[in-house]
């Protein structure tokens, strides 16, 4: 090494060993597809992308950074922006850099389009499901709803023709899992994604029709550019995606195309040193090889898993995860972290009792429950106030303790339930309390639920239930009493947790 050579660092030696224990993998599964997607960005300079969805406040924090963005181009929907145009549970492409020690960054674009916009049909609450023109929309316990009511079943307030904007991350199967569900400006119009149907491309009438059902007219994108026509038709051909804008569906159920949007190749740049990406898996049959939204990624030896030691069996098409890494020659995305990030099928309405661990963000309700607080937990507030874990308050504080719906999954190893979603309730809450979650115990007329023991009113209720069954437990008499230190005088009701609807109705 010459004199004026500079040491390499620390990131940079990982960087080329994750290179030289990928090639070997990369060459045996060139053969085997997969290939990438474009992840929408902005910008011409930047050290990093990370795609994700909103979680806070006091900057924008994604993907468990807090990017600081004074100074930042800000684009929602097509327009420029301000970082006050952003909320959180809106998926976002963000480009800028950061420190991964500290979690703070600086962004120099933000970018915001929501991923479906138009009228309701099919609204199912207790499914949790609902279609807009024809594609499928699901919601789960860490979905944001802003439709201008509180409620404890937003979906029950949508009723046909209503008109919402959605974001969140599509599936494998073209159904968009929301991260966010809230109503649009009036003058803001349509937006579709899916695929263009088998053999509905018809070059005569200039239509198609997506996977959903939806028909498209593109007449007037022929007439704007920047495609001829038979080049158009080619791209709609050989497209994955078409995201379709418009201004509306005329009387005859058509949606006549403004714009269409051919994503293509992959994100690649000599000047892109980091990618962070949340999404869905959408292909692969292990955790050696898969894709997360269409982006192929490749893992190691040397790369961290989150939780340790994932083995095969435990992936799936349809997981929710972050990858952290940085793209290959071949716009491959080559892993340094992997971290699984379930949905949840558990929740706890309560006041908090205390924070248990302030650096290791742990609290414990008054029932019981410990709750975990990440990264990326999203927080609410039902003042609309920017809140962190460090604004909340247990019985020990003057102004008294804070009443939380929390939504997570349970941590059986750490005896915790890792929050996905909390929101902070207004200071006129009740006194009662609530649990929901998989039976861990019963023995007697107690059940074990996420950690605490819940007394139920009558023993032979208890009949109709086993363990691992998913299930709601509230007082009979809403008594104060009755949610301290475990629940009593318990009502359980059978219930759906959201990891049991598997089914797929497109």
């Amino acid at each position: 090494m010459s004199s004026d050579s500079k040491p390499m660092t620390t990131g940079l030696i990982l960087r080329r060993l994750l290179a030289a224990a990928t090639l070997i993998s990369a060459a045996a599964l060139s053969g085997c597809g997969g290939g990438g997607t474009t992840l929408a960005g902005g910008g011409t300079s930047g050290t990093g992308i990370t795609q994700g969805s909103v979680t806070g406040f006091g900057s924008v924090i994604v993907n468990g950074t807090r990017f600081e963005t004074t100074g930042a181009d800000v684009t929602v929907n097509g327009v420029p922006g301000t970082e006050g145009d952003l909320a959180v549970g809106m998926v976002v492409t963000l480009r800028g850099e950061w420190d991964r020690e500290t979690g703070e960054g600086t962004a120099e674009t933000v970018v915001y389009d929501d991923a479906l916009r138009g009228p309701v049909s099919d609204v199912d609450p207790s499914a949790g499901r609902f279609r807009v023109l024809g594609q499928s929309v699901e919601v789960t316990g860490s979905t944001v709803f802003d439709l201008g009511v509180a409620t404890d079943l937003p979906l029950s307030e949508l009723a046909p023709d209503d008109r919402v904007a959605v974001s969140g991350h599509f599936d494998a199967a073209g159904v968009l899992r929301a991260t966010r569900v809230e109503r649009p400006a009036p003058a803001d119009g349509v937006r579709l994604r899916g695929h263009v149907a088998d053999g509905s491309l018809n070059s005569e009438t200039n239509r198609f029709e997506l996977d959903g059902g939806q028909v498209v007219d593109y007449t007037a994108v022929l007439a704007t550019g920047p495609y001829e026509e038979e080049e158009l038709e080619d791209r709609l051909e050989q497209a994955p995606v078409v995201v379709v804008e418009g201004a509306g569906v005329g009387m005859d159920g058509v949606l006549n195309a403004m714009s269409l949007s051919l994503p293509e190749g992959v994100l690649v740049g000599d000047d892109i040193d980091d990618v962070q990406l949340e999404g869905l898996t959408t292909s692969g049959s292990g955790w050696s090889d898969f894709s997360v939204a269409g982006q192929r990624v490749l893992t190691s030896g040397l790369t961290d898993f989150e939780p340790d030691n994932l083995p095969d069996s435990a992936f799936e098409v349809g997981l929710r995860v972050e990858v952290e890494g940085w793209l290959n020659d071949a716009g491959e995305l080559v892993a340094e972290e992997v971290e699984l990030r379930p949905e949840g099928d558990a929740e706890v309405e309560d006041f908090i009792a205390e924070i248990v661990d302030a650096q290791q963000r742990i609290m414990r309700t008054r029932l019981g429950v410990r709750v975990k607080v990440t990264e990326t937990t999203v927080f609410e507030d039902d003042d609309d106030r920017d809140i962190a874990f460090d604004d909340l308050r247990g019985e020990a504080d003057a102004n008294g303790p804070d009443y939380l719906e929390v939504d997570g999954y349970w941590d059986a190893g750490n005896a915790y339930l890792v929050a996905t979603r909390l929101e902070r309730e207004d200071e006129d809450a009740d006194e009662s309390c609530s649990l929901e979650g998989r039976i861990q115990s019963i023995v007697g007329n107690t059940v074990g639920l996420l950690g605490v023991d819940v007394d139920v009113v009558e023993p032979s209720d208890l009949t109709a239930f086993a363990d691992d069954q998913f299930v709601v437990a509230e007082p009979r008499d809403d008594e104060p009493a009755d949610c301290e230190d475990g629940m009593r005088n318990a009502v359980l009701e059978a219930g759906d947790g959201d990891d049991d609807d598997d089914d797929d109705d497109d």
